[in-house]
Order: C-alpha cells, then structure tokens, then sequence
C-alpha cells in the first residue's frame, strides 16, 4: 500500500475517490478501502493525470531525472497530489521542503508523464484553470460568467457551454477553487451563487462582490489585464502581479539587498499577499510595511541610508500594485483617471530604522469610492436609473 494514504480516513478517501472517478467499496473497512484506492491510483496512471493542474504534473516531470523528491516551497505550496494521497512531504537534515513521492506510484505515472504533458485537451484545461485562478488573484473573485467573458476577450479557445462544463468538473484544481455565497454554505450552487476564488482564500467575499457590481455601474473605462498578466498572476507557489516597478524593485532587492532569487520572489508574493488581505481582520498586524521591516530589513543589519532607500522602494512598489477593485490600475493611477478620493501619508526620505514605528503606513486604497459627476436637482440621475437627480441619489440633499 502507498504509504501517503495511510493519513487519510475513510470519509476522505470516499470523497477523493469520487473525485478522480475512481471505484472503491464505501461498504469495506478502513483497511480494505485503502487498499483498493491505492491499487485503483495505479492503475489508473492517465485518468488521474488528465485531472491534475499543471503544477502537479511538474513533480512527476521533474521525476524523469531520477529519484523519489522534488524541492518545493513551504508554507506556499501543498499539491493537489498531496491532499488526494499520492504524494508526501518531507525535511531533509537542513529543513529544506521536498515533496516525496512513493516509487510505486512514480513507476506507474512515470511512463504517462509526456502524453499527459503534450496532450491538447489538457493544454486547455490548464489555460483555464491559470486563467481562473489569474483573475482571482487579480480581482480577488470572479464569477463563471466573468471567466468566460474574459477568455473571450483574450481570444482563448473557448468550447461550447456544456463542454466547457464538463471540463471544468473534470478538473481538480478548479474543484477545489469553487466556493459558495450565502448564509448556508453546503447550500447548491447555481449561477448567482457560485465563484471562484484563489486557494488562498478571500475575507468578505460578499462586500467584495458588492464594491465590483458598484463599480462596474459607475467606471465604465476600465483598464484590463493582459493574458500573459492574467496566467503569470495563476502560477503557483508564487503569483507575479503585474506592476511596472516590478524590475526595479526585484533588482534593488538582489543587488542592494544581496537576497537569492527564492528570497526575491517571496518577497514580492508575501507583499502582495499582505497589501490584498490588509482589511482581513486576521492580518490587522501584518502590513506590508511591518512584513518587510520585520522579515526584510532587520535580519539584515544594514545602515540607515539603505534602510531608508529601502522604505522608499518599497513605497513605490507598493503605489503601483495594482488592485482588485482597479481592474488593472494602480491607486496612482486611480487618483488621476477616476478622481477617487484617498487618504495618503507620504514617507519622508530622511527617515531611518530608529524611529521606523513612527513611519506611516503606505498609501493605499482600502475601500476607496468614486466621485459622482457635479449634476443639478432636475437633471437625469448619474446612477442611470432614469429617474431624476432629486427623487432618486440626490434624494435629501
């Protein structure tokens, strides 16, 4: 037997079972259902194959140079191979993070590995899910509808309602990415109710559906992310969101700071992760300024005029991330195109590391609103209700 299934219970090889379309006999025990997952894993090499997002297939790529491990980054990445049994994870003596996969499971899979890899309807069920799971990064939530709209204007191969369906279904990773509104979230979904959002998770996926819906009404002349955009900021461990300093940036960090390509990029990612959850309440601490004082600058020990030089492009860095709630823009950006209304505290320059708790915090957009046209009593409502300024938004005014 695969010594990964061990850790499952039955419950969760029944569920992972059904997934994969695999037959085990929910009536057996423990033992007995183990068993038959773990033979019905390896015999079934291409069925499970066809189903795992483009990150999993890499491990059993990588494994074509010999061995049972393949490196992988911590606290960033858990597979969808891990969950579902076929893979482990393990330390070596220094704590680095490998992904271990059994040999028994590694000489079935091994021979499928490019058929999977160079298969064409694979190739499109992986531009789906990076694409999916792009905008969600991007946007923080999108619809079914938002997907294909978008896959459209990127003039992705886009097959029929119901192929698209059944492909989607028979997608691991897109699976798993599914997450309900609503108060009841076991209810069915359908189609105001399904969303998809990033394996990452989202707070306040309600309010977030809300700010888009207001925006969208208001802000026709959205900018839009570009495709290669949209599937950088899909990969996994580690999104690239797209940001015009992003080169400046990583250079100042490999050259001024002398961190490894690794520490660049998750740098970069723990940033982005902590400026897109800063009105999680479970990050309240966590800003992005104190990430990268913290975990950045201190360990290092430079001097003051670095520090400072550091705080700067980190300033800057952070202006031009562009959010969600933007569709593509910068708050900069924002501020000029849009006229929103925002609060900023700009750093100064000759600040150091000695007195860094008394520097504000960057300027950014947390819940920012735009400012609606100057319009008289009796003139058509901005809102486009049809109605008139004074009984409909300028009502009480």
């Amino acid at each position: 037997m695969l010594e990964s299934i061990k850790r499952l219970n039955k419950a969760d090889i029944l569920d992972f079972a059904d997934d994969l379309g695999l037959v085990v006999d929910e009536t057996a025990s423990i033992t007995k259902v183990r068993q038959q997952y773990a033979e019905a894993l390896l015999e079934n090499p291409r069925k499970v194959l066809d189903q795992l997002p483009l990150q999993d297939l890499q491990i059993f790529e990588k494994l074509k140079n010999g061995g049972e491990l393949v490196d992988a980054y911590e606290d960033y990445f858990k597979p969808i191979t891990y969950y579902f049994g076929l893979v482990s994870d393990w330390h070596d003596e220094d704590d680095i993070y490998f992904i271990h996969v059994p040999k028994d499971l590694r000489d079935a899979y091994l021979p499928h590995i490019d058929a999977a890899m160079n298969d064409m309807g694979n190739h499109l069920r992986i531009s789906v899910e990076s694409a999916v799971e792009g905008l969600a990064n991007l946007y923080g939530q999108v619809s079914f509808e938002f997907v294909k709209k978008e896959l459209e204007r990127q003039n992705m191969a886009l097959p029929a309602d119901k192929v698209m369906v059944d492909m989607m279904h028979r997608s691991l990773l897109l699976k798993w990415m599914e997450f309900h509104l609503g108060n009841n979230p076991f209810a069915e979904p359908d189609d105001d109710t399904t969303i998809f959002v990033s394996r990452y998770g989202w707070d306040m996926p309600g309010e977030l559906d809300k700010e888009i819906k207001k925006r969208e009404s208001v802000a026709k002349d959205y900018k839009l992310f570009k495709n290669m955009e949209v599937m950088m900021a899909g990969r996994i461990p580690m999104p690239q969101i797209p940001n015009p300093m992003y080169a400046k940036f990583t250079t100042f960090l490999s050259d001024k700071l002398h961190l490894n390509q690794c520490e660049v990029l998750e740098t970069c990612h723990d940033l982005w992760y902590f400026t897109m959850h800063k009105c999680d309440e479970d990050f309240e601490d966590r800003y992005p300024d104190d990430y990268f004082v913290d975990c950045v600058l201190n360990p290092l020990e430079i001097d003051d005029e670095l520090f400072g030089e550091a705080m700067l492009m980190l300033d800057i860095y952070l202006n031009n991330m562009p959010h969600w709630h933007l569709k593509g823009h910068t708050p900069e950006d924002a501020k000029v195109l849009f006229n929103f209304l925002i609060e900023e505290k700009p750093r100064c320059s000759h600040q150091t590391k000695d007195n860094a708790d008394e520097w504000p915090q960057s300027s950014f957009l947390t819940m920012p609103y735009i400012v609606p046209p100057k319009v008289s009593r009796n003139d058509p409502c901005p809102c486009g209700s049809g109605k008139k300024y004074k009984n409909c938004c300028g009502r009480g005014n």
